[in-house]
């Protein structure tokens, strides 16, 4: 016997449309988010090689870069920093001068 809702279909057509839906996010969706990721990696990759390059020309005068920003922004590039770069270089501007003990 079949259970027919009110207002939509029974609980074995629910199940063949939901399997349907994954299925079709399967086959369209995933190659797309796939690519955005190697995107991503291909993003990251960039931004290390540009930091490698500010590294060497530009890391005694990041802070005043930085301070160059509103509050809001200086917040978000360190944000992307952060969470995108190479940690070993990220430390590298963040830790430029020696502690003295």
């Amino acid at each position: 016997m079949k259970i027919q809702t009110k207002n939509g279909p029974n609980r074995g057509e629910a199940k063949m449309m939901c399997k349907a839906h994954f299925e079709e996010e399967e086959k369209e969706l995933l190659p797309m988010v796939e690519a955005a990721e190697m995107g991503k990696e291909k993003q990251k990759k960039l931004m290390n090689q540009g930091l490698e390059v500010m590294r060497g020309t530009h890391t005694n005068v990041f802070d005043f870069l930085l301070q160059g920003l509103t509050p809001q922004e200086a917040m978000q590039y360190l944000d992307l920093l952060i969470n995108f770069a190479d940690p070993d270089l990220i430390s590298s501007f963040m830790c430029q001068r020696d502690i003295v003990d």
